[in-house]
């Protein structure tokens, strides 16, 4: 079966998507969630189904505490 993997910005942009066939579901989740610590959000979708949508990475602002 074929899913969709979008990753997204902080305020929802796609900003590359990935069209893969993977044995199941959890073999889908997985592989979105090793993008979670480049992407703020990614989206796992099968077919037109949303199965999951995982927040990563922050990116609306700095990720350096101390700094303004």
């Amino acid at each position: 079966m074929n899913y969709s993997i979008r990753y997204k910005s902080a305020a929802g942009v796609t900003a590359r998507s990935e069209v893969l066939a993977f044995a199941n579901d959890l073999e889908a989740m997985d592989h979105g969630r090793a993008g979670s610590g480049r992407n703020a959000i990614i989206e796992v979708w099968k077919g037109e189904h949303l199965l999951v949508r995982l927040f990563g990475v922050d990116s609306r602002g700095p990720t350096t505490p101390g700094f303004t």
